[in-house]
């Protein structure tokens, strides 16, 4: 191995013990996150428009710097003691939980409007609920051995939580039905998007590797809970259908959640 292969094999912290969900590690960082979250919601629920970019400016770059270690070490491996690299393309940074990378940086400069409003509405909603599913039940520790890797996992998804939690309790003003509507057209271009890729990047085309963004690939199965056994069981132009109306309904949910929580909340004053 060259000197930049040791490095990375070392900083991949390969360890014999693998995680699984609702050992004292998962229970332990699914506490520091909620309560991060808490302290958050409640001593910054009335901050300005400045500290609140910064804050959202700071939960993105932490994302940003752990993506980058993720994409250097989970392709590459020890074999008999040589380097092994071996990218899988679903790693790339668009799937449905990766959206969060995207939404940050436009909610910390764009000025107000509707399309910022969009990228909170969606991150309050849809990225939360993601992060969400993934810190409850978080079936991607399984067979883990990159201690890297599983921190990556659990802070990523975790930051996922605190940043929607939070964008709910200091948006608390418009928190409404029409503010709800624009992030569900912002989960649809994520989709379509994600959808023209899957399309393009068939496995004929990129020599047989696996392109399944946001898992909606007309030509791979999805490894999600209950949506995988639908997409075998229906044709997929239902599957896609009951998947986008699903995650529709449950980010409704969480708006609808939030907006019990804020309901008897002082306004957020501008």
């Amino acid at each position: 191995m060259n000197a930049f292969e040791k490095f990375i094999a070392f900083i991949k912290f390969e360890t014999s013990a693998t995680q699984a969900p609702f050992t004292p590690y998962h229970v332990v960082m699914l506490s520091l996150f909620i309560a991060v979250t808490v302290i958050l919601c409640i001593k910054a629920k009335d901050c300005t428009d400045k500290t609140f970019r910064n804050i959202i400016f700071i939960i993105w770059a932490v994302l940003f710097v752990f993506e980058i270690y993720k994409q250097l070490t989970a392709p590459f491996s020890v074999v008999d003691g040589k380097a092994k690299w071996d990218y899988n393309f679903n790693d790339i940074p668009y799937q449905f939980c990766s959206s969060i990378h995207y939404t940050l940086l436009p909610i910390v400069f764009l000025k107000d409007g509707k399309v910022r409003d969009a990228f909170l509405s969606f991150t309050m909603t849809f990225v939360f609920l993601a992060g969400l599913m993934v810190c409850i039940f978080p079936d991607q520790l399984k067979g883990m051995t990159s201690a890297g890797i599983i921190l990556q996992t659990m802070l990523h998804h975790g930051l996922q939580v605190v940043a929607g939690a939070f964008i709910a309790i200091r948006m608390r003003n418009k928190l409404s039905l029409k503010f709800f509507l624009l992030g569900v057209i912002t989960f649809l271009v994520f989709l379509v998007v994600a959808l023209i890729f899957n399309i393009a990047l068939s496995p004929d085309a990129i020599g047989g590797k696996t392109i399944n963004f946001f898992y909606i690939s007309p030509y791979h199965n999805c490894p999600l809970p209950v949506l995988g056994d639908i997409r075998k069981a229906v044709p997929w132009a239902v599957f896609f259908i009951i998947y986008f109306i699903g995650f529709n309904l449950l980010a409704l949910l969480i708006s609808f959640v939030f907006r019990l929580i804020t309901k008897k909340m002082q306004p957020v004053k501008e």
